[in-house]
């Protein structure tokens, strides 16, 4: 598959990812939260809703930065130029936003569940979003070490006659 056809295919796909973001922390945990609320009324949780959503927004931060960075990674995969050491950086990068999304989430959930915001079975449930982040970053990181080597035999090759 040509570069220019993969690239707009990764584009699609990370416009799609775009749009889920939108629809899931503009739309889906505003409205879900005022449920919780409206239920709750009263209860252990109530006054918790503006500190759940303003934590849970802040986990999007480093989703629209990998976003950011996938966007730069087709735009030389357009250009067929895959493999380099730039490209290696961003996936690292990759990386590190999401284990720091994960550390980030985990650590609100406790905070949350220590000020009586949040219950334990939240916190068992949120274990598998932690799994996932660390997931993603490890796939991140290891296609950056491919892709870091993959450069460096290009390199090598483009020296040979």
């Amino acid at each position: 598959m040509k570069g220019k056809i993969m690239a707009r295919r990764l584009n699609m796909v990370l416009i799609g990812l775009i749009l889920c973001g939108v629809l899931v922390y503009g739309v889906f945990l505003p409205w879900w939260g005022r449920q919780v609320a409206i239920m709750e009324k009263g209860g252990p949780f109530d006054g918790a809703f503006w500190p759940w959503l303003l934590y849970l927004w802040g986990t999007a931060v480093p989703c629209v930065v990998a976003v950011c960075y996938a966007f730069s990674i087709t735009h030389t995969l357009r250009e067929d130029r895959m493999f380099i050491p730039q490209n290696a950086r961003r996936l690292l990068m990759i990386a590190r936003w999401a284990v720091g999304d994960t550390v980030y989430f985990f650590v609100g959930q406790i905070l949350l569940y220590a000020v009586g915001w949040n219950h334990p079975g939240v916190i068992l449930l949120s274990l598998f979003f932690v799994f996932a982040g660390l997931a993603i970053a490890t796939a991140a990181r290891a296609l950056s070490w491919f892709v870091q080597k993959a450069a460096e035999l290009q390199e090598e090759s483009d020296w040979t006659i």
